[in-house]
């Protein structure tokens, strides 16, 4: 089975990223600061290995998903992580199969039938392969497409 992994390089563990500093305002309650961070220095969409969104949703974040999404620092479909498969913030919510998060992404118009780069699948077929009957649950009563197969003939 396939397993969704962040990779962090020896560079970004001896030099904070962009990530870094932003969590440090986030977890400090410096909102004015991060307002201003954000609108004047980072993309959120920055960093050396996983943009913002996609590792707030890995850090079960609903909050500041919202912060983010909310204020127009990040786009649920044009976040993608930065491996060979590509995975937005839905099929990483799937994954997890955190409902809160991924209903949230859902209702900020996630594109439900995205298929990732290197094996085809979906936030739907992540959510299944995983065992995850809340998170397909949800997809499928959004519209998530099935009758589907991915590059390894896997129905989705």
């Amino acid at each position: 089975m396939e397993i969704l992994q962040r990779s962090y390089s020896s560079t970004e563990r001896e030099n904070p990223s962009i990530i870094n500093e932003l969590y440090e305002l986030v977890f400090h309650n410096q909102p004015d600061e991060l307002i201003f961070y954000l609108q004047s220095k980072a993309n959120a969409d920055d960093g050396t290995s996983t943009p913002f969104l996609i590792e707030t949703v890995f850090r079960e974040r609903l909050d500041i998903v919202q912060f983010l999404v909310e204020n127009g620092y990040v786009d649920v479909n044009g976040t993608v992580t930065r491996d060979r498969n590509k995975y937005t913030s839905v099929i990483v919510a799937a994954s997890l199969n955190n409902t809160q998060i991924l209903t949230y992404i859902i209702e900020k118009d996630a594109e439900l039938d995205y298929r990732t780069y290197l094996h085809d699948d979906t936030a739907l077929t992540t959510a299944i392969k995983r065992g995850h009957l809340a998170s397909v649950k949800l997809l499928f009563s959004a519209g998530a497409s099935c009758g589907k197969v991915n590059r390894f003939g896997a129905l989705h």
